[in-house]
């Protein structure tokens, strides 16, 4: 596989991604001081999750009928990104 001009597998260096995941909470200022975090510190890349609410989730969970607390607490959060 080939990102840019780096050839992955095909030398001793290791290609590193930065886990950002959706610790940005949304936020655009955010995520781009993760980026720039990362890019110092010398990572090759980073990567962000992005779900799609209505294909993860039950309609009784994002109606939030459901008296579980932790898929309340999720979707509450999961909402703002």
């Amino acid at each position: 596989m080939k990102i840019n001009n780096y050839e992955i597998g095909t030398s001793d260096r290791v290609f590193i991604i930065a886990e950002i995941g959706t610790n940005h909470n949304g936020n655009y200022d955010n995520a781009i001081k993760m980026i720039n975090q990362a890019s110092k510190i010398g990572v090759d890349c980073v990567k962000f999750q992005m779900r799609n609410l209505k294909e993860l989730y039950t309609r009784d969970a994002l109606e939030m009928t459901s008296s579980d607390l932790s898929t309340q607490y999720t979707m509450g959060f999961v909402r703002k990104i």
